[in-house]
Order: structure tokens, then C-alpha cells, then sequence
């Protein structure tokens, strides 16, 4: 479980830096108030998507499966 929740954070970690990266690579250090709100939305979406995949994986992390189900009575 330690790993699975350590890549997820350094894959999230990653995809956030990109973002950034990309923004920098296009607009330089000093953006103008459109580019920094375009920024702002692009980091939005991206904290949106990875909400969804952490409630994805506390699911697979804390759900019981169905299929371990004990049946026995």
C-alpha cells in the first residue's frame, strides 16, 4: 500500500510540474494576467483529475473486493 500511495503522490507530483513547465517553456517567468489565468484553470482541471484518481485508488486500497467475500455461513 506504501508503494502504491508513494507513486500515485510522485505521479501527481509530476503531472502538476509539467503544467508548470509548460507554461514557463511558453510564456517565459512573467505572464500577463490572461496567461497566469490560463495557468490557473489548467492547474484546476489537473487538481480535479487527480481528486478522481485518488478516490479511484483509496477505493481499490480500502474497498473489500466482492470476490474475497466470505460466503461461508
Amino acid at each position: 500500500m506504501r508503494v502504491l500511495t508513494e507513486d500515485f503522490l510522485f505521479e501527481r507530483q509530476k503531472a502538476h510540474s509539467a503544467i508548470y513547465d509548460d507554461f514557463i517553456d511558453r510564456y517565459g517567468e512573467d505572464w500577463n494576467d490572461e496567461q497566469e489565468a490560463e495557468f490557473r484553470a489548467a492547474a484546476q482541471a489537473s487538481v480535479a483529475e487527480w481528486k478522481i484518481k485518488a478516490a479511484d485508488l483509496l477505493d481499490k486500497l480500502y474497498v473489500p473486493d466482492p470476490a474475497a467475500a466470505d460466503t461461508s455461513e
